[in-house]
């Protein structure tokens, strides 16, 4: 899911299959632990980044024209955090939920993010 193609690929196959999504959810982390940041390369920062958090937006808005409605939008965030890579999980909550509203992408549709364990970041249920 680090490639914006195949997040629309992978829309366009379930549409094709449904016909529409009444509930998109977005659960999909990676996190390779290193044990200095000198280990951690600017490639896997970057694929980290990818998937983690660009996968979100590039899966929603692939499939917002197939929301309807009402539609709802649950994402999960990795809290799994290490010292050398943040899930940078409120930003990603914050945004993807802030974003999503304001950008009015399906009138009438509900985002909801969720993080699990201790400190987790959740939005109000719809």
């Amino acid at each position: 899911m680090a490639d914006q193609g195949h997040c629309a690929h992978v829309v366009r196959r379930t549409v094709d299959e449904l016909v529409e999504i009444g509930v998109l959810v977005n659960n999909i982390a990676t996190q390779i632990p290193v044990s200095s940041l000198e280990e951690l390369s600017d490639e896997q920062w970057l694929h980290t980044f990818d998937i983690n958090v660009h996968s979100f937006f590039h899966t929603t808005k692939a499939a917002s024209p197939h929301l309807p409605e009402g539609a709802s939008i649950i994402n999960t965030v990795p809290c799994s955090v290490s010292r050398f890579q943040p899930c940078a999980a409120g930003a990603r909550c914050i945004s993807r939920l802030g974003g999503r509203s304001t950008m009015g992408a399906v009138s009438g549709s509900c985002s909801s993010a969720t993080a699990p364990g201790p400190g987790s970041v959740c939005s109000p249920l719809c």
